[in-house]
């Protein structure tokens, strides 16, 4: 010791005897809890959300309101968030392929004339004012669709037809065939 040049005290060379000493922890608490707490991405993204699109509203999962929020406020605006969002809507077109088909088999068990559970389920029906007893069960308008389009050019009658458009819950957003005569208002 005697060997070595004193220690100069200065900017970053502060005094020996303030230096952490070895084989002492200085922090004798600890890392405080909860300062690396993970993101709730589960239990935000997992959540449901309504959106208007169009004044027609949808429920949607967190993320996908969260993506709308993004483009809307990005083509809105002028800035980063515009070219972030023109390049968000950009590619998927750009990598745009024939989406996979997977078959969904969905085995539903319905007492005795009880269909309006199943149809339910299914997001093929909704009921109407479900509260009372005399509810009604309206089909939903894609179902509509695709059983007119299974009828080809076979028309139905005018009774047929009333039926019909009484059941559908949205009419005026089922495209109806050439044939059909009854109006929908």
């Amino acid at each position: 010791m005697a060997d070595e040049p004193p220690y100069e005290i200065g900017y970053g060379r502060p005094p020996k005897r303030t230096q952490f000493q070895p084989g002492i922890c200085p922090n004798t608490r600890g890392r405080p809890r909860g300062r690396n707490k993970p993101l709730p991405y589960d239990t935000v993204l997992g959540r449901e959300a309504t959106i208007v699109e169009d004044g027609v509203r949808k429920k949607v999962t967190a993320d996908v309101a969260f993506l709308h929020y993004l483009i809307n406020e990005g083509l809105a605006k002028d800035g980063p968030l515009r070219s972030l969002a023109l390049r968000a809507l950009q590619k998927p077109q750009a990598t745009a392929t024939k989406p996979k088909t997977q078959l969904v088999v969905y085995t539903c068990y319905a007492q005795d004339g009880e269909v309006d559970k199943p149809m339910r389920n299914l997001g093929m029906a909704h009921l109407l004012d479900s509260y009372r007893p005399t509810a009604k069960l309206v089909i939903e308008p894609w179902l509509v669709q695709a059983a007119l389009a299974r009828l080809g050019d076979r028309p139905l009658t005018i009774a047929e037809q009333e039926t019909i458009v009484a059941a559908t819950r949205k009419p005026h957003k089922v495209d109806w065939p050439e044939w059909w005569e009854v109006r929908i208002f």
